[in-house]
């Protein structure tokens, strides 16, 4: 049970990091060359696995897609939970979601971020 609040705390962190860049849009550092162009950015689905002792215990799924308008949606599926997360081509963050559902009593938390 250890690896699901692992893989709990990762998720929470990214999007918190989501979350926290938004305040940085305001007032950012300054690094004059430093933008960001995801034209190189690799767009498809990546499946992972987890593996304990030589023993597979979960798999996780993210999709990298470009939008239509140009931006870039991160979606992930594994565990328990489901997360998405959608960026500008300079990966300014524009919106970012997160569900959980607690598999012994079906209950499900849920937050998002715009």
């Amino acid at each position: 049970m250890k690896w699901r609040s692992t893989a709990f705390v990762l998720l929470f962190g990214a999007l918190t990091a989501i979350a926290q860049s938004t305040l940085l849009d305001k007032n950012p550092p300054e690094t004059p060359d430093a933008k960001f162009d995801a034209i190189r950015l690799r767009t498809g689905r990546f499946e992972y696995r987890i593996v304990r002792n030589g023993k597979q215990i979960a798999t996780f799924t993210i999709t990298v897609d470009k939008q239509s308008d140009g931006n870039f949606r991160f979606a992930a599926r594994g565990f328990n939970q489901e997360w998405e997360s959608v960026a500008s081509s300079s990966f300014h963050p524009i919106s970012a979601a997160l569900r959980i559902e607690r598999r012994k009593t079906k209950k499900t938390y849920s937050m998002s971020l715009t």
